[in-house]
């Protein structure tokens, strides 16, 4: 465990030395361009302000819906475009009273996050919009917080932005998108309600194929120098589900569409080839591992089961709503703390150390079995619901296989629905998944514990079996 907090500080020390001297090509493009806003700090903590929001009551179908908004929190260190890179949190008032919404309560709530990435232009806010206007119309941010869902709204920098304004380009909005989802992992303690391990992201068009995106590539080491650059959170950007209406696929082909151009619009070859994988959604389901990933994956495998016992409800006080961990947290391994012996091995003992040995080896062979069976592959979402008319097309199709490999399940529409037609069957299907998964995960909780328990014990046998046969070797001699 030393050696591994002692590669964790070396880590955040070559994060923090990048954070000062890598700023990725496009980013740094055209530096002396003019912006409509004034010039941001040069720094943010990325630390959520609890205490800063405001109070909001709007109307839904007669009905008030009380919610608070925490509005303006920077999810990037270094923002390229202070305005283009922040995040809008929206919170049921019911949590704030100690009070359940629907099924969940503060703990339990999914997080919801609407994308909002269109055409040529920048992800905007899509604040929660008041159904008692001339159109009588709320938008998805309005229903979710009805529903109990916290509402997470981030902005993005430009796809393609315009020529007074070279702040930021394809790649740049999926970015913008993994730094929101790290940023409200880092602050899960301090936000007053949602569940980080519930983030749900929605997409209709272009912010479709950048759910697709988000659900494929989670943790991805080809995105590090680029968050980093920016100076994200140091967590993880992986999703719980994600809902695409009508996503336009082939994202890393269609470059020019997407920005990768020269300051005068000529398309960019150059740049295309080196971010488009970035934006390969096939490519991110079948990612090459490095050894450099084999061996983080090996290193976090060995953390120590306090960890993973720390979010399970044995570890809190009856009745404080908190969601138990999937059987996947990572566990110590670790052999018995037997000492070599010598001596005769003609021995009742030897022959007792032997056989207490054996089945200490066999039930963690049979741990690690467990272990690697109910663990998912780590860089895709669990849960994918398709809406679109093309769900049947070979290219979707072949989508559906790729995510179904990587253990997620596909919910596929073969029909062309508007999100807020859509909504109530939406929000019934992120209810169905959370469902699903709360209860596997409670399952597979205690499954865990009675092999832990059953491992502990045989380590406990075979330890005290060798310190016998010691003993004994010690009388004779």
């Amino acid at each position: 465990m030393r050696k591994y907090l002692n590669k964790k500080k070396i880590a955040g020390l070559l994060t923090f030395s990048l954070l000062f001297s890598s700023i990725p090509a496009w980013a740094a493009e055209d530096v002396t361009a003019a912006s409509t806003e004034t010039a941001a700090p040069s720094f943010y903590d990325l630390n959520f302000d609890a205490d800063s929001y405001t109070r909001e009551t709007l109307n839904l179908h007669g009905q008030p819906v009380a919610f608070r908004a925490f509005e303006g929190c920077h999810y990037t260190a270094y923002p390229v475009a202070d305005y283009k890179e922040q995040l809008n949190i929206y919170i049921p008032e019911a949590y704030f009273q100690k009070k359940s919404t629907g099924r969940f309560t503060a703990k339990t709530a999914p997080i919801f996050m609407p994308l909002a990435a269109d055409g040529a232009a920048e992800g905007t806010f899509d604040a929660p919009a008041d159904a008692s206007n001339e159109s009588g119309q709320p938008n998805l941010a309005l229903l979710a917080l009805a529903h109990g869902y916290v509402v997470a709204v981030p902005a993005a920098q430009s796809l393609t932005p315009p020529a007074s304004e070279r702040l930021g380009k394809a790649p740049q909005p999926i970015l913008s998108y993994k730094a929101a989802i790290r940023y409200l992992r880092r602050n899960q303690r301090s936000l007053p309600a949602g569940d980080t391990n519930r983030i749900v992201v929605s997409g209709e068009g272009l912010s479709g194929s950048l759910a697709l995106q988000l659900a494929a590539s989670a943790d991805q080491a080809i995105y590090k120098p680029y968050l980093y650059a920016m100076g994200v959170a140091g967590k993880s950007d992986s999703i719980f589900a994600a809902q695409a209406y009508e996503p336009v696929t082939g994202l890393a082909k269609d470059y020019a569409r997407f920005g990768w151009t020269l300051p005068d619009g000529r398309p960019d070859p150059n740049s295309a080839a080196r971010y488009a994988p970035l934006l390969d959604t096939e490519a991110a389901l079948s990612p090459a591992v490095t050894p450099e990933q084999e061996e983080t994956a090996a290193i976090e495998g060995k953390a120590v089961i306090e960890e993973a016992a720390e979010n399970h409800p044995a570890a809190t006080s009856p009745g404080t709503g908190k969601r138990p961990s999937a059987a996947n947290d990572k566990v110590s391994l670790s052999g018995t703390n037997r000492q070599p012996v010598s001596g005769s091995h003609d021995t009742k003992e030897y022959q007792d150390y032997l056989a207490k040995q054996a089945e200490y080896e066999r039930i963690n062979a049979e741990t690690q079995e467990l272990i690697s069976r109910y663990s998912p592959k780590g860089h895709t979402a669990r849960y994918l619901r398709l809406c679109t008319s093309k769900a049947n097309s070979p290219e979707f199709q072949d989508l559906k296989t790729a995510f179904e490999k990587n253990d997620t399940a596909v919910t596929s529409l073969a029909e062309k629905k508007e999100p807020l037609q859509d909504a109530e069957e939406l929000f019934e299907w992120i209810d169905a998944a959370d469902t699903e998964r709360d209860a596997l995960e409670k399952q597979l909780w205690q499954l865990w514990r009675k092999q832990s328990a059953k491992l502990a014990r045989a380590k406990h046998l075979a330890d005290r079996a060798a310190a016998k046969w010691q003993k004994a070797q010690a009388k004779t001699n």
